[in-house]
């Protein structure tokens, strides 16, 4: 049985990813790959000045600026693919397939070797594998496929750590924690994570790590990731790994907490902001990838500070938010061939009613400037994707409520970590990371409530 689940599994990841390159049949594959997200065309830029001018910037032509705002690990990765013959988006899509089916064993290891049984562990593959939000980002030029089997792996290194007390397991996952901050910088806190595991295990029960052990994930990545801060403080005087918590920080938490506490549009309170910051720094040169969004982070920080309770509320909104959010709308709309402008920034605007108690406002506003204009082939899509959606959180809380369920409670900090972090930006696709924590939580859930008392709804 569990191996024809398995079986299933892997078939059903390559299937689905190639329905959605292939339907709907009336948009072409670049607008489907590249246009749906804004972020593509900039990797290929990256990964093509890397390929032809060894140098890591977005810019069309010499001089080439130094990126700081992305990460080089995801263009690194697909770089060489653009001295391939063929397509960049169908060796790109080939790729990303085979990362898919990987990320599906992965979780079917994981789960067998964090004690579920065979038949428990397939099924969790076969939820990944039909999850339409992972199959929907892995035909798109995005780092949501790479990052996600990245940290499927890294769990799976640190779960083998705890199982044999090895040192080199521990290595490799602060190994993997080190890559995953070097392919989305929103993983720079993910090895306090592990070292927070670390940490409860030295003071549980025998036998028990020493307490420095913890201090191992985090230096393994701080050493991964070491050589490219040293890159960004040479190139730019800024020693750091990214802008892009100022980014989100400036563009979205801090606009979103003053849109919603203001009651004014999201730009406005971007413009409120930007001005506070050039009174006090004086002018400003956006060009200045460096001094202008630390100038303008400082300033968010302000108003996110002097306001935590609307912070807390905005941030735990977003993580409801990423949670329940059936699939990334504004892509799905545009590779379904939607063409005419949309209203911007509509989740950070229904973040802010729904922060203010108008859930209805939120959801009208929501519905009139998305779902609205969604053809049958995005209606469909969104209907499934909630219904897995909501398999998935459904019978994941299920799985914590049985007794047998909560010896794998380890998995929540990481859950929590990648949902919460992202606050107001985030959306589906930045759920992405833990769907595969989710379906195996989800298959343990389904396996307590429909398995036999014969045993096959307990792990093995």
């Amino acid at each position: 049985m569990s191996s024809r689940l398995l079986s299933a599994a892997l078939l059903a990841t390559v299937a689905l990813r190639l329905a959605f390159v292939l339907l709907p049949a009336t948009t072409d594959l670049h607008t489907k790959t590249v246009l749906a997200v804004p972020d593509a065309p900039e990797y290929i830029r990256l990964a093509g000045n890397l390929a032809s001018h060894r140098v890591f910037s977005r810019d069309v032509q010499a001089p080439f600026a130094p990126e700081l705002f992305r990460t080089p690990g995801y263009s690194v990765l697909i770089a060489p693919l653009i001295k391939l013959p063929g397509p960049l988006e169908i060796k790109v899509i080939v790729l990303q397939v085979l990362l898919s089916v990987a990320l599906a064993w992965a979780v079917y290891r994981l789960g067998l070797e964090i004690a579920l049984s065979p038949s428990v562990a397939s099924l969790a593959a076969l939820l990944v594998a039909f999850s339409p939000n992972l199959a929907f980002l892995s035909t798109k030029i995005v780092t949501e496929t790479a990052f996600t089997l990245l940290l499927a792996v890294s769990l799976l290194l640190y779960n083998r750590y705890k199982r044999h007390r090895s040192a080199h397991h521990l290595v490799g996952a602060g190994v993997c924690a080190g890559l995953l901050a070097l392919v989305r910088p929103i993983a720079v806190g993910f090895p306090l994570v592990l070292a927070g595991h670390v940490l409860v295990r030295a003071f549980g029960p025998k036998p028990r790590p020493r307490v420095a052990t913890a201090l191992v994930p985090l230096a393994v990545a701080g050493m991964v990731v070491l050589p490219w801060v040293h890159r960004n403080g040479q190139q730019t005087g800024r020693y750091i790994l990214s802008t892009a918590s100022e980014h989100n920080l400036y563009l979205y938490s801090a606009a979103t907490v003053l849109s919603s506490e203001l009651n004014i549009p999201l730009p406005e309170s971007r413009s409120l902001m930007l001005a506070e910051a050039q009174e006090r720094f004086g002018p400003l040169d956006t060009t200045d990838e460096p001094g202008f969004w630390q100038a303008v982070s400082r300033v968010a920080l302000r108003h996110v500070m002097r306001r935590p309770f609307r912070t807390g509320m905005v941030q735990i909104a977003g993580m409801v938010g990423c949670l329940i959010s059936p699939i990334s709308i504004n892509p799905l709309l545009v590779h379904s061939g939607v063409s005419e402008n949309m209203e911007p920034h509509v989740f950070q605007q229904a973040l802010a009613l729904a922060v203010k108690g108008r859930l209805i406002s939120a959801f009208r506003l929501a519905r009139d400037q998305r779902m609205s204009l969604a053809g049958p082939f995005a209606s469909v899509v969104v209907a499934l994707a909630l219904a897995h959606t909501l398999l998935l959180v459904v019978f994941g809380v299920v799985a914590v409520a049985f007794r047998s369920g909560r010896r794998y409670l380890w998995l929540l900090p990481t859950i929590v970590y990648f949902t919460i972090l992202p606050g107001p930006v985030g959306d589906a696709r930045f759920r992405a990371p833990v769907e595969p924590l989710l379906a195996l939580l989800a298959a343990l859930g389904l396996s307590c409530v429909f398995g036999r008392k014969s045993g096959s709804n307990r792990p093995a």
